[in-house]
């Protein structure tokens, strides 16, 4: 596998080491962004998942450093197909795909609260497992608005 030059690479793995044992994701911070700023960012992703834990939201299972140096995390693979696709493909009604969009807006929002703004919401970020579930990914293209999590705000009707 070549992965893109100045993008992180992501593989799939069969983790069995007593620990967990199970499909897992495993993002590898590029070679060429292995300077200072680049594993420093990488490092703050790995904080920013470990603290988004909602159940539509992709896990971080954990992370680490390579013998070599090369910063990684552990992600939760999930299988599934672009929210979009799935919709079509299933020819799902407008009551069926607001009720994965609401989903998608918990998740959203628990980011929100915890200070964290995605950055890059595209149908590929988001998929719907073979149990219906949807889960967003790629949180690690996020930013952190704040270092501590905002107090959630009630919802108010707009008018």
């Amino acid at each position: 596998m070549s992965p893109p030059s100045a993008l992180p690479c992501c593989l799939c793995a069969l983790s069995e080491d007593g620990r967990f044992e199970g499909a897992v994701a495993i993002k590898l911070l590029h070679l060429s962004l292995l300077g200072r700023a680049g594993a420093e960012r990488f490092r703050r992703e790995g904080h920013i998942l470990a603290r988004l834990k909602h159940p539509h939201i992709a896990s971080l299972l954990d992370a680490g450093v390579t013998p070599g140096g090369q910063p990684y995390l552990v992600l939760e693979l999930v299988q599934g197909e672009h929210i979009d696709r799935h919709c079509d493909a299933l020819s799902l009604d407008i009551e069926a795909r607001l009720a994965l969009f609401d989903d998608v807006l918990a998740a959203v929002a628990h980011a929100h609260t915890h200070g964290v703004i995605h950055r890059d919401l595209k149908p590929g970020n988001i998929l719907v497992t073979h149990e219906g579930k949807v889960k967003l990914l790629d949180c690690c293209t996020s930013c952190c608005a704040a270092s501590t999590p905002r107090r959630r705000m009630p919802p108010r009707r707009l008018k």
